[in-house]
C-alpha cells in the first residue's frame, strides 16, 4: 500500500492510495517477452522433431499468459486520492473514464472504522455523513486504516473520529 500525503496548498491535504503492485509496467513488458521468447522456443522444438501440432496450442498459451498477466496489472492500477481542507472533503476512486466522485462537508461527516464481529474478516473504512457512505482502502491492513482514519480527521478538522 502507498500512501502518499501532501499539502497542495495550506489549507488543503491530499491523500493517495494505491495497492501494493508486485511490478511496474516496464517489468510488465519484459516478463510479457520473456515468456513469448520461451514459449516460441518451445514450438520451435516441436516443430522441429515434427510434432507441427504443438505449435498452436503454444501459442494460444502464450496468449492466455499475456492476457492473465494484463487482467492482473491492471486491477493493481487502482487509484484513491481522497481531497481535505476544513471545508470540504472529496474522494476521488479510479481513473480515466472509471472516475468516480463523492464530495462531503467535513463538519457533518464522520470516519468510521466498522469492526466485523468475525475476527478473520477485515474491518471497513468508512465516511459518512446525510446516509451516503464511501468505503476506502479496501486491500489496507487494520493499522494502515486507523492511522488514515486519524490522518483524515486530524486534516479535515473533523470532530468524529
Amino acid at each position: 500500500m502507498t500512501v502518499i500525503s501532501t499539502k497542495p496548498t495550506p489549507e488543503q491535504t491530499l491523500f493517495e492510495l494505491r495497492p501494493n503492485a508486485s511490478m511496474t509496467n516496464r517489468q510488465y513488458v519484459g516478463l510479457c517477452i520473456w515468456v513469448s521468447v520461451f514459449l516460441i522456443i518451445i514450438s520451435l522444438r516441436f516443430l522441429i522433431i515434427g510434432a507441427w501440432m504443438i505449435v498452436p496450442f503454444t501459442i494460444l498459451d502464450t496468449l492466455f499468459v499475456i492476457i492473465i498477466l494484463r487482467i492482473v496489472r491492471n486491477s493493481n492500477n487502482r487509484i484513491e486520492e481522497i481531497h481535505c481542507s476544513s471545508d470540504q472533503l472529496i474522494i476521488y476512486r479510479g481513473k480515466g473514464r472509471s472516475l468516480q466522485q463523492w464530495q462531503f462537508n467535513p463538519y457533518w461527516a464522520k470516519v468510521i472504522i466498522k469492526k466485523n464481529p468475525h475476527p478473520w474478516y477485515p474491518s471497513r473504512l468508512l465516511i459518512r455523513s446525510h446516509g451516503k457512505s464511501v468505503e476506502l482502502g479496501k486491500y489496507l491492513t487494520e493499522e494502515e486504516k486507523e492511522k488514515l482514519a486519524y490522518e483524515i480527521v486530524e486534516s479535515c478538522k473533523s470532530k468524529s473520529y
